[in-house]
């Protein structure tokens, strides 16, 4: 996806100016967000239902557009409180509501007036708005508000770029340890992330593989309705919704069944919350471990203290002291490593520290290759046991 596409829907009858304007003021401007790495820019797109006449065609560009769009923009003129038949406004605004059911609109208010229609209303009480002049001010400069048309296009970009980033779960997140995201690709292994909305913003190979994609670009936006394991897609998404609401903000090593494209799998799924510099919580990231046909063991160690772990013949008979098993817990739970060391009452520089040695002992180069490492040897089921 070159561009960030936005969908403008509105009431021809009153509401045209303010729609054209509106798409003048956010076509090709750029918008920069972020995964704590990489920082990426690219121009709105914005698409205007500029059309009068309905036709077959035209309801299939509609939907077409609605589906690739990031961000809905229902401008709320008077006419819009009312449903007509044929309404294209409505059919718009119904094929949010239905498709992209955790998506709120950004809603332009003429004026600050009540004019938001009853089924967005009743759906998101609490969708943004942004006031603008009303439709019959031609002369958008002239309006009674203390904002200049610069300062509310401003106003506007800004909330179009808010939602992007939301959708995206590409605000500035936390920066850890270098690898501490790294996404392998190793036997058995299958990760992913999920902005708020429950749409897939990253993947590693095998995940896309699974749900029958060629590649994780190819999963970018899509949610667990467009899986082989849709008839589970509720069942996941209650359980990423616990896990952002902090209910239960983390799952470890929890005992699923997983639908893949090919077959159905035994798996054990770790999963935590993908979280802001601040502590905002925009989405969940996880992985889960294929171990069909594997016999599943109880875990060797208490949760809340860890002996000496001795690691095996394979590492040198080495063994992991209590706080680097306890630091080893963290990584495999994708726990940053500053939230790790407030978690233990070390410093940063203390967990950095152990982390290099359990790095070495596990004879591995990134934090990837330690997760990978780990699941291979069987110290998770050692250090969590199943759930």
């Amino acid at each position: 996806m070159n561009e960030l596409p936005i969908f403008i829907s509105y009431r021809k009858d009153d509401a045209r100016s303010i729609a054209f304007w509106l798409k003048d003021s956010l076509d090709a401007r750029i918008i920069s967000y972020s995964d704590g790495t990489l920082t990426t820019s690219k121009p709105i797109s914005a698409f205007l239902d500029a059309y009068t006449l309905p036709t077959d065609n035209w309801t299939h560009q509609l939907e077409k557009e609605l589906a690739r769009a990031l961000v809905y923009i229902v401008i709320c003129s008077p006419g819009a409180k009312t449903q007509f038949n044929e309404d294209w406004l409505y059919f718009e605004m119904h094929w949010w509501i239905k498709n992209r059911v955790s998506v709120s609109p950004i809603l332009i208010t003429p004026c600050g007036q009540d004019w938001i229609p009853a089924p967005i209303k009743e759906k998101w009480p609490s969708a943004q708005t942004i006031d603008i002049p009303s439709p019959g001010e031609v002369d958008y400069v002239k309006n009674k508000s203390n904002l200049t048309l610069s300062e509310r296009a401003s106003l506007i970009l800004e909330g179009v770029s808010l939602k992007v980033r939301q959708q995206l779960g590409c605000d500035i997140l936390t920066k850890e340890t270098p690898d501490q995201t790294h996404e392998v690709n190793v036997n058995g292994l299958y990760t992913w992330k999920k902005n708020k909305y429950f749409q897939y913003i990253n993947c590693n190979e095998n995940y896309a593989r699974a749900a029958g994609f060629d590649s994780p670009h190819a999963m970018i936006m899509k949610t667990d309705d467009d899986m082989p394991w849709r008839s589970l897609a509720d069942y996941f998404r209650a359980g990423d919704q616990k896990v952002m609401d902090a209910e239960s903000p983390e799952r470890t090593h929890v005992h699923e069944k997983e639908i893949m494209v090919d077959r159905v799998a035994d798996i054990l799924v770790t999963e935590n919350q993908i979280l802001t510099n601040t502590g905002h919580c925009i989405g969940v990231q996880g992985y889960f471990v294929d171990i069909t046909g594997k016999k599943l063991v109880a875990n060797e160690t208490s949760n809340a203290t860890i002996a000496d772990l001795n690691l095996g013949e394979q590492f040198g008979s080495v063994s992991l002291s209590p706080v680097e098993g306890d630091i080893l817990k963290g990584i495999l739970r994708k726990i940053p490593s500053g939230k790790i060391a407030s978690d233990l009452s070390l410093t940063r520089a203390e967990v950095d520290a152990h982390i290099v040695a359990i790095m070495s002992k596990l004879q591995c180069k990134t934090l990837g290759d330690v997760i990978s490492t780990a699941i291979g040897a069987g110290l998770p089921l050692r250090l969590f046991g199943i759930e």
